[in-house]
Parts: structure tokens; C-alpha cells; sequence
């Protein structure tokens, strides 16, 4: 199944499919992060919640645009910080979640999408990864590597990771460094997809 939305002239196809390969360096992060505000905006409303309803891509799947691959999964206790476990070549393990929303993309993707830095805290970062992700509909991505929203894996007997600081998601939303992937040759790359 998958959904096809243009926005300012560049078409997005997002899927239901929730099992991705990935090799290099990737980043994992809320997509909210690096994603432009006008394809967020669009996302949201003609992707994710239709008339204000949930869909068929709303807890998981994938985005493509161009050749530009991001596989996304809610959190199942929305905003806050999580860790990626499980997995080799983690040099920043915990990122941040101020939609909801956690996604994988490789570096240098997300180097076209975002001018931000890789922040430590805000962005995990494994390097030299060669594998499988699945995002879980639990909230959870498994596979290669892993990260628990759903508090499965918390040694933490209080189980507060997903607590919101509010100050930070006002910090974040306010801020506008996203790149313009719009004048990159590459978005209009052919894909097997």
C-alpha cells in the first residue's frame, strides 16, 4: 500500500513497509528534525491523519523522496529521549523525540535533507552500519538494532524515558535548520521502489 502526495512541485510516496536495509553511517532521530516544515505540515495532514483520523501509515512505514529512503515507527509514549541498543558502531546512542516519531535515515541523506549538526542527545549516530531495521507498530524498531519506546527493555524501574520537557519541544519547533533538498539533482534519481 502507499500514498503519493506532491509537495512544492517534488513528489513523496510513503509505504506501508516497515522492514529496511541499510548500509553506512545512519542517524536516528525524530523526522520532525530534518524534514522541511511545508512536507511536514503535508505529511501530517494528508499522510497520517486524514480528516483529522489515524491511517493506514500512520504508526509506521516508510518515505521516499526521490532516492531518499527514511523508515519511521511512532514511539509508544510520544516526546522524550531514547536509546539505541543492540547494536555495533553506536557512537551517540540516545536521541530526542518532540513529534511522537522516531525514523532512520542514512547520514548522507540526511545531510541533503538538514543543514543541523549531529547533535549528541538529540541524534543517535551509528557508523559502519550493514543491516535490517523493523519498525514495530509496539512502537519499537528491532532488528540490526534496537530502540524501546514501549518500556520492554527499561532498566529503570521508574520508567520515565518518554517523559516531555516542554521548554526543549518549544526550543526545537521554533527552530528552522532545514536544508533545501528542493535544488539537489539527486531527488529526482530513478528508484526500484
Amino acid at each position: 500500500m502507499k500514498k503519493e502526495i506532491t509537495v512544492g512541485g517534488k513528489q513523496i510516496i510513503v509505504t506501508n513497509e516497515t522492514s529496511q536495509n541499510f548500509e553506512g553511517t545512519i542517524v536516528i532521530t525524530d523526522p520532525c528534525y530534518f524534514i522541511n516544515d511545508e512536507i511536514w505540515q503535508a505529511l501530517c495532514s494528508e499522510v497520517w491523519f486524514e480528516d483529522r483520523k489515524s491511517t493506514p501509515f500512520t504508526d509506521g512505514g516508510t518515505i521516499y523522496m526521490g532516492n531518499i529512503k527514511i523508515l519511521y515507527s511512532t514511539t509508544a509514549h510520544g516526546d522524550g529521549s531514547y536509546e539505541v541498543t543492540d547494536c555495533r558502531g553506536i557512537t551517540q546512542k540516545e536521541f530526542g523525540v518532540d513529534a511522537g516519531m522516531m525514523a532512520v535515515i542514512t547520514k548522507e541523506d540526511f545531510e541533503r535533507l538538514s543543514n543541523d549538526e549531529l547533535t549528541i542527545g538529540l541524534y543517535a549516530v551509528v557508523e559502519e552500519f550493514d543491516g535490517t531495521v523493523i519498525a514495530h507498530s509496539d512502537g519499537n524498531f528491532a532488528g540490526d538494532l534496537c530502540v524501546f519506546t514501549d518500556g520492554t527493555n527499561e532498566d529503570d524501574t521508574d520508567n520515565d524515558s518518554w517523559i516531555d520537557d516542554e521548554d526543549d519541544d518549544d526550543y526545537w519547533r521554533s527552530r528552522d535548520n532545514k536544508g533545501e533538498y528542493g535544488d539537489d539533482d539527486d531527488y529526482y534519481g530513478d528508484d526500484d521502489y
